[in-house]
């Protein structure tokens, strides 16, 4: 049938786009046949937040992620990059929220902790931050930019003697630093 073709040819263009611009097209257009119900609803309304936050229209691509949790609210990726477009636009407390709920679903997940590490710092919850970089560092002792970050919240906490230990870590090409 043309129509189930063309779907999925917009479907596909939905999913892998060229561009962020291409992707916000695609699944608009997909969005407008009004075929789509539940979940696949959900992908393509998460799949155009992607685009929306790649283009940094963070407060269009939330509103995506919240219709997308609507049809699917067990959808961690929409609930992970909701967080993320929180975190962009400042909205500290709803992507706490959106990464709690994240790690009851996914236990000990590296990228969701280290994302509320990144928010619990910008609160000035050093220590709320260093607790999650030291789940990061527990799965991943070689993870630099944890290492990095959780050394600069040690400084930032007047935590000196941590903050070189965590120096001592990083690996620099070779060289110890």
């Amino acid at each position: 049938d043309a129509q189930d073709g063309e779907v999925k040819a917009m479907t596909e263009a939905c999913a892998s786009p060229a561009s962020p611009n291409d992707q916000v097209l695609a699944c608009t257009r997909l969005i407008e046949t009004r075929l789509l119900q539940g979940k696949a609803l959900a992908q393509a309304l998460y799949q155009r937040g992607l685009g929306y936050a790649a283009l940094g229209e963070y407060q269009i691509a939330l509103r995506d992620f919240d219709q997308a949790l609507k049809f699917a609210p067990e959808a961690t990726d929409a609930r992970f990059n909701r967080g993320a477009a929180f975190s962009k636009l400042g909205k500290w407390d709803q992507a706490l929220s959106d990464f709690d709920a994240l790690l009851v679903a996914v236990p000990n997940d590296p990228n969701t902790l280290y994302a509320r590490a990144w928010v619990h710092s910008q609160r000035g919850e050093d220590d709320a931050a260093i607790a999650d970089l030291d789940q990061v560092l527990a799965q991943a002792p070689d993870d630099v930019e944890a290492l990095v970050d959780r050394g600069g919240l040690n400084i930032r906490a007047g935590r000196y003697a941590a903050a070189v230990k965590d120096s001592m870590f990083v690996d620099l090409g070779g060289l110890r630093a």
